[in-house]
């Protein structure tokens, strides 16, 4: 089996696949929300900027929020388990959920508003792989409002990829795919949007740049994961922090030499890497 560099469960990845192909990220909700495609004619999305921000000394989430049929829309990839990731999709839903009510609206002006949670584990008893809720009665099961909807997609529950899978099955095995025979699977169900996602997979496995940048994330991430467990166990969070900072800037600095070389302008590589043009003259020595 040939593996791929970048995989979908990479959340720079996932985003720049979604936001550089709206007909992909249309079919996706339709699948996801069981709403026809046609009702996604007004899509907008409302933060399309791909590269991760550092901020609070960490590389920040990579989510995408969505305003479309009268609807906020937020889609999130979350690899590794975080035993407060529930409590957290309920907390970003609810910032999303009270900023789209504005000065002078009455409250059933309210947006319907719905986190879409893509795991890479299982968190959750069911079997499977797609679980949605709402706020209902514990008797009656009365729908309180329709205004809330969090879904949570695990793709270790999947099943395996077949001619007769349905369209949200396809999409999660896309985006847990770890190698080229999964995607031609994927091709073989001969759906325009699947294959063009796939396209745009294999297109972001030849960029030397891309993978080199989610590389050097992904060691950032993990830098910053251990460093911090490692400052709490000695009791020494403040002076960790400092020197987790450095590392990151460091990290950022590679990314910067990186693609010089490969021939990005420095006007490029400021706007990408979200630093001034002095800085990055800097950093090269030019």
């Amino acid at each position: 089996m040939t593996m791929l560099e970048v995989r979908l469960t990479n959340d720079e990845a996932f985003k720049r696949l979604f936001v550089e192909d709206r007909d992909v990220l249309t079919l996706f909700l339709s699948a996801v929300l069981d709403i026809p495609r046609n009702e996604f004619s007004d899509l907008v999305i409302d933060n399309p900027e791909i590269l991760p921000k550092i901020n609070d000394d960490k590389l920040c989430r990579l989510d995408i929020h969505v305003s479309a049929a009268g609807r906020l829309i937020d889609i999130e990839m979350q690899l590794g388990d975080k035993s407060y990731f529930r409590e957290r999709s309920l907390y970003y839903w609810s910032d999303m959920f009270v900023k789209s009510l504005h000065s002078g609206q009455k409250y059933s002006e309210l947006t319907q508003t719905i986190a879409i949670n893509v795991l890479g584990y299982n968190t959750f008893e069911s079997g499977e792989f797609h679980s949605i809720f709402r706020l209902r009665e514990n008797t009656s099961g009365e729908l309180l409002t329709d205004r809330l909807a969090i879904h949570f997609i695990e793709l270790k529950k999947v099943p395996e990829i077949t001619e007769t899978s349905n369209l949200l099955e396809a999409f999660a095995q896309l985006i847990s795919a770890t190698t080229y025979e999964e995607l031609e699977k994927i091709e073989a169900l001969e759906v325009i949007e699947l294959s063009n996602a796939v396209s745009h997979l294999r297109v972001m496995n030849a960029d030397d740049i891309l993978k080199e940048r989610i590389r050097l994330q992904e060691k950032a991430a993990h830098d910053y994961a251990s460093d911090l467990d490692d400052a709490r166990s000695e009791g020494k969070i403040e002076g960790k922090i400092e020197g987790i900072t450095e590392g990151i800037m460091e990290e950022r600095m590679n990314m910067v030499k990186l693609m010089y070389r490969n021939g990005a302008t420095i006007d490029q590589i400021s706007k990408l890497v979200e630093l001034p043009v002095s800085e990055i003259v800097g950093i090269l020595d030019l």
